[in-house]
């Protein structure tokens, strides 16, 4: 079962998320870059710029580390390979089986 919930850097209903995850049910984060809102935050540019990624990466990451299933929405078939690389990356580096 997944539950799908808006979550993300600015709205991350922690109780919710830790009930769901508890019932063992999987945690779908929508809109990870807060609609686009994200993308003129300037605190959350300054941070992704400070770690070297971009804000959906930040975003998603951030997700990511939840134990969340991030799943942005674009219609950019260049931005979708991006992610689906980036994605890729950092679960492997965690699932290292």
């Amino acid at each position: 079962m997944v539950n799908q919930i808006l979550a993300h850097i600015s709205n991350t209903p922690k109780e919710l998320i830790e009930y769901t995850q508890a019932q063992g049910i999987l945690v779908e984060a929508y809109s990870p870059i807060a609609h686009g809102e994200f993308l003129k935050n300037q605190k959350v540019v300054d941070i992704a710029e400070k770690y070297g990624v971009s804000v959906p990466q930040l975003s998603i990451r951030y997700d990511l580390q939840l134990g969340l299933l991030s799943l942005p929405k674009t219609a950019n078939p260049e931005h979708m390979k991006i992610m689906q690389k980036w994605i890729s990356l950092f679960l492997k580096r965690i699932w290292s089986f």
